[in-house]
């Protein structure tokens, strides 16, 4: 279990690295985004996780409100 705290940690830290190296440097002003954490690293890689169990044609159906593709997971963690 420690060893994948310290992968989702490291993945955290290289991400919020990525986005302030490319993006924050824009001539733009700072961005409005705040660091990725870890939970929200956990809450993604578990989205990630459960796509792959019930695959979909498209990306854009496992947020589809629309009946046969409904599936409250996935709206409710990621809005």
């Amino acid at each position: 279990m420690l060893f994948c705290f310290e992968r989702i940690q490291l993945l955290v830290e290289e991400t919020n690295r990525f986005y302030q190296h490319n993006f924050d440097t824009l001539d733009d002003g700072q961005s409005p985004l705040h660091n990725v954490t870890i939970q929200e690293m956990c809450l993604y890689l578990d989205i990630i996780a459960k796509m792959m169990h019930n695959q979909r044609d498209t990306l854009k159906v496992y947020w589809s409100t629309l009946e046969h593709y409904f599936m409250a997971l996935y709206g409710n963690i990621m809005k």
